[in-house]
């Protein structure tokens, strides 16, 4: 099992997954341990610009002690979401609907907690 001070280990297995993505350079990896809240949970969120133009977030939350299987889901669900936004994003700058305010998304996701069923 990790916990929050294996950050080293969720930092890693971010850069190595999302870097293989077309287009996306990762600008911030943050993870911040959240001990005193109930349940105890660590934070995680990427910071990431698609294709140089597009400015993309993710938030998710690990539970304090996880395998590493989950957190590889949570990494392929914001891959996903960034391929995603890149389609829907470029599509409406070629169809001309792209406004001044549309260079920032907040990727959709399985919510902050939206794994932890599956792991206990």
């Amino acid at each position: 099992m990790l916990t929050w001070t294996d950050d080293p280990t969720i930092r890693h297995a971010i850069l190595k997954r999302l870097d293989l993505e077309r287009g996306v350079e990762l600008l911030e990896v943050k993870i911040t341990p959240h001990p005193k809240a109930t349940p105890r949970f660590i934070a995680v969120g990427v910071l990431a610009r698609i294709d140089h133009t597009l400015v993309a977030r993710s938030l998710f939350h690990l539970p304090w002690s996880f395998e590493i299987g989950h957190l590889r889901n949570e990494i392929d669900e914001i891959a996903e979401a960034f391929k995603a936004a890149r389609k829907d994003h470029f599509g409406r700058v070629f169809r001309g609907q792209l406004m001044g305010g549309d260079m920032q998304r907040t990727l959709v996701g399985n919510g902050l907690r939206g794994n932890w069923g599956k792991y206990g």
